[in-house]
């Protein structure tokens, strides 16, 4: 019995003190910390590739000088071909002159993308953790309504195990959005920081030879933002299972309850496996 009255305190607790889907949690707080250290990091980043930049420029002007100068035993007319090699230069002069300005808001964008294309924006990781809590609040609450109003405590052996069940199947909900809410912060992190420290590459682009490596890292930001619109709007889809999922943990018939609760946690598990594999 003092097992029982345990399980009911949470019940109760957790059944009537759910958090709210809006409000501001650690992962939250985590995935702003991760931003604000990689703008630290993206700033060094830029400014050792602006500075290898100008060092990859001017060894190819020189390197171009020598060359014509070789070839044409005279620099007459290098003019045409120092505008041409000049003109070459300019896009990249202007991916790495926007790049700082760009870079950081990379998350923020492909985030904002994904909630147009979705019609269901995500906030943060911690909105996701908060729709689960949410989810077991109701659970519980519903098996501690149905223990109650049909005088299952008087019932030996009956009401432990379905509080239990309750519980067992809230503890399978959280992990399974946990393991969303990673998902949908490890993408966000992986951005950030790959993003922040690899845009030393830009230095690169100055160097028709070296110019290679800056757009392999141009490509890796574009997949970055692709992986980013991508996973939200798996995490979207996930979130618009939500009202069905909270319609199920609400059942009231303690027949059907049992079989609605399995039917929960697979969804959720099956939730959690669609964001791992994306």
């Amino acid at each position: 019995m003092r097992a029982l009255v345990v399980v009911a305190v949470l019940v109760v607790t957790f059944g009537h003190n759910a958090l709210p889907t809006s409000a501001a949690g650690i992962l939250d707080g985590l995935r702003d910390n991760v931003a604000s250290t990689s703008l630290a990091w993206l700033t060094r980043s830029m400014q050792i590739a602006t500075v290898l930049f100008g060092i990859v420029m001017t060894t190819t002007f020189v390197i171009a000088i020598v060359r014509y100068a070789a070839l044409n035993h005279t620099l007459e007319g290098f003019g045409h071909a120092f505008m041409e090699l000049f003109i070459q230069i300019i896009p990249a002069f202007v991916i790495i002159s926007a790049a700082t300005t760009l870079l950081p808001n990379v998350a923020n964008f492909a985030n904002a993308i994904s909630g147009e294309i979705t019609g269901t924006p995500v906030t943060g990781p911690s909105e996701i953790v908060n729709l689960g809590t949410a989810m077991c609040g109701t659970i519980l609450g519903t098996a501690w309504g149905a223990v109650t109003s049909t005088n299952l405590l008087s019932v030996v052996g009956v009401a432990p195990y379905l509080l239990v069940t309750a519980l067992v199947l809230c503890g399978i909900i959280m992990a399974a959005f946990t393991l969303i809410a990673f998902e949908y912060f490890f993408c966000f992190a992986q951005a950030y920081v790959r993003l922040s420290i690899k845009a030393i590459n830009l230095g690169w682009l100055a160097g028709s030879g070296t110019k290679h490596m800056a757009e392999e890292f141009l490509a890796e930001a574009w997949s970055a933002v692709m992986r980013i619109v991508i996973t939200v709007a798996v995490v979207g889809l996930i979130v618009s299972f939500v009202p069905a999922m909270a319609k199920i943990a609400a059942t009231g018939d303690v027949k059907a309850m049992i079989l609605s609760w399995l039917q929960l946690g697979a969804s959720a598990v099956f939730a959690a496996l669609l964001a791992w594999k994306v």
